[in-house]
């Protein structure tokens, strides 16, 4: 950074791949110009004279600038982890203004086949968007779009109307929240039955193996997951799958959730027992993420300086 300009470089990322995953130059560079943007102050225009100060270098034949020809479909998953890896960066000048990680980018469900009923053909692309990091003031928000996309979750009543299916959850995701003074967003769960006698199911998910990052002592959210559930046994899926599936099937996706901020011993102990009322985190979470002992609806102070103090003797 120098002046008016800021120079941010991908210097060392990894060689492109055979996978889709590769990301365009143009979406990097989207992406960084968003991520800046929401440092700014508001009223700075969205315009070229703006993007012109700021310089984007990503090497050529890597995952941020492919050779052609390269598959870059599945651009958005590379996409946004750019957009979470400037935003890291900015946290460390204007900590204030950063938000911790959230969801990682929409999961995307789709699936495809033939209703046997009726003989047409379908395709359900569900693309699932789940929540914020926390902010340095304000808990992350529950089960929003990530401010990489602009888009809202599909109603069920929609989907269940149009597609064979049936959605038997989709709900806020207990305990998937990153602790911190300020808690990270909740995602969601959606859990899918196929009513159909066959379908290819197509995955397309991230944030499996590294959780979105909390920031100033906060802790990562909750790691993502997928279920193929079939007669009552359930199988952990990869984040990326393409596969068949048949009727009665159940395709489960717990999305990650948002990161916290700051430590969460300094959280007040009013909004954790709120969070646990709420059914957003469990007994069980608030005592090993908060260091917080509940006895019915109160907090147990006793209990609670009790366990603490057995931590930090546990830590000298």
């Amino acid at each position: 950074m120098a002046g008016d300009q800021l120079a941010i470089s991908f210097d060392g990322s990894s060689p492109q791949v055979k996978g889709a995953i590769n990301s365009t130059l143009s979406f990097v560079k989207s992406a960084t110009y968003l991520a800046v943007r929401c440092v700014l102050e508001s009223d700075v225009p969205n315009n070229s004279g703006v993007y012109r100060c700021i310089d984007v270098d990503a090497p050529k034949g890597t995952v941020l600038n492919p050779n052609f020809p390269a598959p870059v479909a599945a651009r958005a998953l590379t996409g946004y982890r750019v957009a979470d890896t400037v935003l890291g960066a900015l946290a460390g000048i204007v900590p204030e203004r950063v938000v911790a990680a959230g969801e990682g980018g929409n999961s995307v469900v789709c699936l495809g086949g033939y209703d046997k009923a009726t003989g047409e053909p379908f395709i359900v692309v569900d693309m699932i968007n789940g929540a914020l990091g926390a902010r340095a003031t304000r808990d992350g928000i529950d089960a929003i779009t990530n401010p990489t996309q602009n888009m809202s979750n599909m109603p069920i009543e929609i989907m269940e109307a149009t597609y064979p299916l049936r959605i038997e959850e989709y709900s806020l995701r207990e305990d998937s929240c990153g602790a911190g003074r300020t808690r990270g967003g909740l995602s969601v769960v959606r859990q899918y039955r196929l009513l159909a006698d066959e379908a290819i199911l197509q995955l397309r998910t991230d944030r499996y193996h590294t959780a979105p990052y909390g920031l100033f002592g906060g802790n990562g959210g909750a790691l993502s997951r997928n279920y193929l559930i079939r007669d009552g046994r359930s199988e952990l899926l990869a984040s990326k799958v393409t596969r068949e599936v048949g009727r009665n099937d159940v395709i489960r996706h717990e999305q990650a959730g948002g990161g916290g901020y700051g430590n969460p011993y300094d959280r007040p102990f009013g909004a954790i027992l709120g969070d646990v009322l709420d059914g957003k985190i469990s007994l069980s979470y608030a005592r090993e993420h908060f260091g917080v002992v509940l006895a019915g609806n109160a907090i147990d102070e006793a209990g609670t300086s009790a366990l603490r103090k057995s931590r930090q003797i546990a830590q000298a």
